[in-house]
C-alpha cells in the first residue's frame, strides 16, 4: 500500500511537470538553464580566448594563400578546438539547429541542410579492439559511459589513422543460457568544419538533421555496421551515445524497432539534445537520458524531454 501510494505521487508529480511544460514553461526553462550554464560553458574558454589572435591570423593567412574562405575557416577551427567548442556549443549550434527559438530563423535549417550534404554511408570493418577497456563486460552505468568515451578517444588508433569519423563499437555479450546481448557505442561530433561535402559523418550535416529526427548517414551507417557485425533480430541491443551519438542512437532505435530490423531494448544518451525526438521512440525501448545541469548542449533543442513511461531524464 505504501509503495503504491509513492508510485501514485511520483506519477502525479510527473504529470504536473509535463502540464507546466505544455503551458509554456519548457521554453522558459530551457532559456533559463542555458543562461545558468553559460558561465560554466565559457569558464574554461579564457585559455582559448588568449589564443584567439593567433587563430584568426592563421585563418586569414590560409584564406589569403588559397583564396578559399572555407580553408580559412578550417585553419581557424583546427587551431584551437577549445575555443571553437565554446563558440559552437554556446551559441552557433543553438541558432543552426534550433530556429524555433527565433521565429525569423525558421527555414534556416532547411537551407543549411542543402549546403551540408549527407551522402551515403561507407561502412568498413576496423578490426577487433583487443584493449582491455574495450573488451570488459560493463557492470555499472559508469562502465557504459567509459566504453563510448574509449571508442571516441581511440578511433584513429583502431582505424590505423585512416578514418573519416563515425567509428563505433559493436560488442557481443554471451549469456549462460545461450542468448546474446549487444552494446553499440556511438561517439559524438568530431568535425566542426564548414565544408559542404564533408566525408566525416560526425560533422554538422548529421547534427542539423539528427536534432530534428531526420534520417542521417551516421544512423544508416550504424545500422548497416550492426548487420555486418552479425547482430540478429532477436538479440537484445543497447545503444549508448554521447552528444550527437545520443541523437543518432535515439533515431536508430526508433527506426530499427519500427521496421523490425533489430530489437533495440535500451538506449543511454549522455549530453544529447533529444527533446524533439525521444518521444517518438516506441514504448518497448527504455531510454535513459543523462544531462548535466551545467552543460548547455542538451538545451540546444529548446525543448524539455517528454515525461513518458519509457523515458527517464
Amino acid at each position: 500500500g505504501d509503495l503504491r501510494a509513492i508510485v501514485q505521487r511520483v506519477q502525479l508529480a510527473a504529470r504536473f511537470y509535463d502540464a507546466v511544460d505544455t503551458l509554456g514553461g519548457s521554453l522558459f526553462g530551457s532559456l533559463s538553464a542555458a543562461l545558468h550554464s553559460l558561465g560554466h560553458a565559457v569558464e574554461p574558454a579564457w585559455r582559448g580566448i588568449a589564443k584567439l589572435p593567433a587563430a584568426v591570423a592563421g585563418g586569414e593567412a590560409a584564406g589569403i594563400g588559397t583564396g578559399s574562405p572555407v580553408q580559412a575557416w578550417d585553419a581557424f577551427s583546427t587551431s584551437d578546438p577549445q575555443l571553437l567548442d565554446t563558440i559552437i556549443d554556446g551559441f552557433a549550434l543553438a541558432l543552426l539547429a534550433s530556429p524555433q527559438w527565433i521565429p525569423t530563423l525558421r527555414g534556416v535549417d532547411t537551407l543549411l541542410e542543402a549546403h551540408f550534404a549527407d551522402g551515403s554511408p561507407i561502412v568498413t570493418a576496423a578490426g577487433t579492439d583487443s584493449a582491455i577497456p574495450a573488451t570488459l563486460a560493463p557492470r555499472a552505468l559508469a562502465d557504459l559511459i567509459d566504453g563510448v568515451q574509449w571508442r571516441d578517444a581511440h578511433e584513429e588508433a583502431t582505424a590505423g589513422g585512416a578514418t573519416n569519423g563515425g567509428e563505433i563499437d559493436v560488442k557481443f555479450l554471451h549469456h549462460p543460457d545461450g542468448s546474446r546481448s549487444v552494446i553499440v557505442d556511438i561517439p559524438g561530433t568530431k568535425d566542426w568544419s564548414a565544408r559542404g561535402k564533408n566525408p566525416d559523418v560526425t560533422g554538422l550535416a548529421s547534427n542539423l538533421r539528427a536534432v530534428r529526427g531526420a534520417p542521417t548517414t551516421y544512423e544508416e551507417g550504424v545500422l548497416e555496421a550492426m548487420q555486418r557485425a552479425g547482430v540478429r533480430p532477436d538479440d537484445h541491443v543497447l545503444l549508448v551515445g554521447h552528444s550527437l551519438g545520443g541523437m543518432v542512437a535515439v533515431d536508430a532505435a526508433r527506426d530499427a524497432v519500427r521496421s523490425g530490423r533489430f530489437r533495440i531494448t535500451n538506449v543511454v544518451t549522455a549530453g544529447s539534445p533529444v527533446g524533439h525526438t525521444v518521444g517518438a521512440v516506441p514504448p518497448s525501448v527504455q531510454v535513459l537520458a543523462l544531462e548535466n545541469a551545467d552543460d548547455v548542449v542538451p538545451q540546444l533543442d529548446g525543448r524539455a524531454n517528454p515525461a513518458k513511461g519509457n523515458v527517464l531524464t
